[in-house]
């Protein structure tokens, strides 16, 4: 494929903190889970080929040891997809999700790269990483090769944008959203469930343009039994900032304590106040990229002045340099 040296330098380009000994769970489990694939196949080719020969007997034999295996590899998927997502869904932790899908994704079949890169993107989003998780939707966009790939792309830009309050750059998302309508529909859970969110982001953001503190309230409300801790957490940091909005100084506390003890390394704690040390070793890296650009900015706005105080000389002085004239605009020049 034209993106795998890209999806291969963006996955090497995400800061990790991963250690090796997670690394290694991660891989034996995935090995373990391609063993097992491998397993059902053969013994489905082995089934296929004595039921050719008229050996039904060891063929019932290969076919149950397919089954077996097949049931052995279903497990064992399930058990590693529902470990990935108690990382992120429940324990809110999308800095460790972070890793393990950067493992998992350079692990696993370029078939799905979409949808690791969307894991890894998201992943990033919650981690409160917005521009490592730009990269992510830029390259989805650039190299979708089916209405899969274009979906990821463009809820991750949603997502963005909502969260950025870029109104105009969440309906363009949107709408491309929508002309995929047809093929999601009919396509895995998880991405109608991924579409139904949304189509939800624009009403949020038109109620928030309207002043609609207390119809948002309402809505955000609404029984989230068997939601993950993800969602109540995402919630009740969008409570706080309603309860805020509405003069409701207890209701704007309970959610933030609340926040404060579930949000894990989201994005949503840190702007609260309570930031973990990735975190703050990320703000560490921001702050000091933006004092150097900050420096950067104030020395040549200093050499700027400096020319400009010499220009000025140079104009009262009868006598120039040929430099300095030539740093002289000519008369009517402005004009």
């Amino acid at each position: 494929m034209a993106h795998l040296q890209q999806y291969e330098e963006l996955l090497d380009a995400v800061k990790t903190r991963c250690s090796d000994a997670d690394k290694q769970e991660i891989e034996s489990m995935y090995q373990r889970v391609s063993v097992l694939r491998i397993v059902v196949g053969i013994c489905i080719l082995i089934a296929l080929a004595l039921a050719f020969v008229k050996q039904n007997m060891f063929s019932c034999i290969a076919l149950a040891a397919a089954v077996v295996a097949f049931l052995l590899f279903s497990s064992q998927q399930k058990k590693m997809q529902a470990g990935f997502r108690s990382v992120m869904l429940d324990k809110c932790d999308p800095n460790t999700a972070v890793d393990r899908f950067v493992v998992f994704a350079n692990h696993s079949s370029l078939r799905s790269w979409s949808q690791n890169y969307y894991n890894v993107g998201n992943a990033l989003f919650y981690a409160g990483r917005f521009s490592e998780a730009r990269s992510v939707a830029y390259v989805i966009k650039n190299h979708k090769e089916n209405f899969t790939d274009a979906f990821y792309a463009e809820m991750l830009g949603s997502q963005l944008c909502a969260q950025a309050g870029d109104i105009d750059g969440l309906e363009r998302h949107i709408a491309q959203i929508r002309t995929l309508s047809k093929d999601i529909k009919s396509s895995s859970p998880e991405l109608r469930f991924l579409y139904s969110e949304a189509l939800q982001l624009p009403r949020y953001a038109y109620l928030e343009m309207d002043h609609a503190y207390q119809t948002m309230y309402n809505e955000l409300l609404e029984d989230d039994k068997g939601a993950t801790m993800l969602r109540r957490v995402e919630k009740a940091y969008r409570l706080v900032g309603l309860a805020a909005k509405l003069g409701m100084r207890e209701k704007e506390q309970e959610y933030r304590q609340f926040v404060l003890e579930n949000g894990g390394t989201t994005f949503f704690k840190r702007e609260l106040g309570g930031q973990t040390q990735l975190s703050l070793d990320l703000d560490v890296d921001d702050r000091v990229s933006e004092r150097d650009a900050a420096a950067a900015a104030g020395e040549a706005e200093a050499i700027a002045v400096a020319e400009v105080d010499a220009v000025a000389e140079a104009a009262e002085s009868p006598v120039l340099t040929a430099a300095q004239a030539e740093t002289v605009p000519a008369e009517g020049a402005a004009e």
